[in-house]
């Protein structure tokens, strides 16, 4: 009985790390876009949270929509707040 207690506060104590939606990191932002039949991408750097890039993410969505069919992909690199916001 206790290694079974002990197995399921385990499990739960890695479920609640796993959902790390508010860790801060660098995010390479990757948005394509066609303009007049020629595609185009844009890389960006952003330092936040998975949620505020996923929440930026839909705002440009929304505010754009007008320009025709966007695609944006978002990869976690691994650099510091400093290093992340100095990168073109």
């Amino acid at each position: 009985m206790k290694k079974a207690i002990i197995a399921v506060a385990a499990v739960l104590g890695s479920l609640m790390m796993s959902s790390c939606g508010d860790t801060k990191a660098c995010w390479e932002l990757t948005t394509t876009y066609t303009v007049l039949g020629v595609s185009t991408s844009a890389t960006t750097y952003v330092y936040g949270t998975r949620n505020d890039i996923d929440a930026a993410i839909a705002k440009a969505k929304e505010d754009l929509k007008d320009y025709g069919d966007l695609n944006f992909t978002k990869k976690r690199v691994n650099k510091a707040e400093a290093d992340c916001q100095g990168m073109k």
